[in-house]
């Protein structure tokens, strides 16, 4: 987990809530168009049951370590999405998330079928840190 302890303590369900939201609305077809599934593949490869419970999170408790790594993989998409977006702007970067790769690193697929395909949050990490090393 890449995620600081000291940060996990400031890490309520509120932000979980938001970056659900976030997904939701980047999910539609005109965006990213991930299908259900796809979104629950990006989470971690959740259950339909486990997605739920992250949904109805009471905010008086604290996450759980399934929330945390969920979250930690939502605000990887929402930086990816921000990185990509300054790297070939807002409206290209709904294109170029589904659009083929000619890049080897992203073994020459979609950001969202290299992200889908994903066994772990390295690749997130992967794909975060050559936008950015491209961006600037």
């Amino acid at each position: 987990m890449h995620i600081d302890e000291n940060l996990k303590i400031l890490l309520n369900a509120e932000h979980l809530s938001v970056s659900l939201r976030w997904l939701n609305l980047m999910s539609v077809e005109e965006k990213w168009g991930l299908a259900h599934e796809e979104k629950l593949r990006l989470l971690g490869n959740i259950s339909d049951l486990e997605f739920d419970s992250l949904r109805n999170l009471d905010e008086r408790n604290s996450l759980t370590e399934l929330a945390i790594s969920v979250l930690e993989r939502l605000v990887l998409l929402i930086l990816i999405a921000k990185n990509l977006a300054a790297m070939v702007g807002a409206e290209q970067s709904l294109k170029a998330f589904n659009a083929d790769n000619s890049n080897r690193i992203f073994n020459y697929q979609s950001l969202k079928s290299y992200l889908l395909d994903s066994e772990s949050v390295e690749q997130f990490y992967m794909v975060l840190r050559y936008l950015e090393n491209n961006t600037h």
